[in-house]
């Protein structure tokens, strides 16, 4: 992954950011089987001898870039589109988009995805993933949502605010409206086009010597309890 090279988007509060989402991850990464327990979808030739749902989530997603791998040797254009969408669809339940745009999701290069518009990032972060898991991780709704709680739980406010996506989890969605109005000025908000390279630049510092999967999964599964943490504080504060 090419990593950013200017500093001029750097929201001010970065530096605590990264300390607070290492330490988050650091704590949360040993109990990552236990609350990782979510079920999904696997291919008919998905082979699993047996583990935890997040060992899955990460065989799962190394099978997939096996695929594409061999699918982009072979030069097959219709390959790399039936992986990515069955990894955007049937994996991601994400719908909504049209054979056009899982073509350039399948055809564009990863710059021209993670430096492109924020619009569809639940979706072309899922093809980033497969194409070089060691490299690229989704972001979505509730990796979003977490990047932004969790410096509320650490450091009291949230110094950098990511872009917020919309959401079909119902907890995200009854939470997310009333916890952008916390959303701070300007100089303390990522911009939405650098926001992926943002976001992998601080996942990659957070895991260390890690896989940015690890990460991603932390955040995507304490969303829901960061949302109902946030709510709950914010009501008895009001009581």
């Amino acid at each position: 992954m090419r990593p950013s090279t200017s500093t001029n988007d750097l929201p001010r509060g970065w530096g605590n950011f990264l300390a607070a989402l290492k330490s988050y991850v650091d704590e949360m990464r040993p109990k990552i089987d236990e609350i990782y327990d979510y079920q999904f979808f696997t291919p008919d030739d998905f082979k699993w001898e047996g583990g935890t749902q997040a060992q899955k989530n990460v065989a799962l997603r190394k099978h997939y870039n096996l695929k594409w791998v061999a699918a982009s040797e072979q030069g097959c254009l219709s390959s790399k589109e039936a992986i990515a969408r069955q990894y955007i669809v049937d994996f991601g339940g994400i719908r909504k988009n049209s054979d056009e745009k899982i073509s350039h999701y399948a055809k564009a290069s990863d710059d021209e995805l993670a430096d492109g518009k924020l619009a569809g990032v639940a979706s072309w972060s899922k093809v980033l993933s497969i194409r070089d898991p060691a490299a690229y991780a989704i972001y979505d709704a509730r990796v979003a949502f977490s990047l932004n709680a969790l410096q509320v739980q650490r450091l009291g406010d949230v110094g950098v605010w990511f872009p917020l996506l919309s959401t079909q989890n119902a907890t995200l969605k009854r939470v997310q409206q009333p916890f952008a109005n916390i959303k701070p000025k300007a100089e303390h908000q990522i911009k939405s086009q650098f926001a992926y390279r943002r976001y992998m630049e601080a996942l990659t510092h957070a895991v260390g010597n890690g896989l940015p999967d690890d990460g991603e999964m932390i955040l995507f599964a304490v969303a829901p309890k960061l949302a109902r943490d946030w709510e709950s504080a914010n009501t008895s504060a009001k009581e």
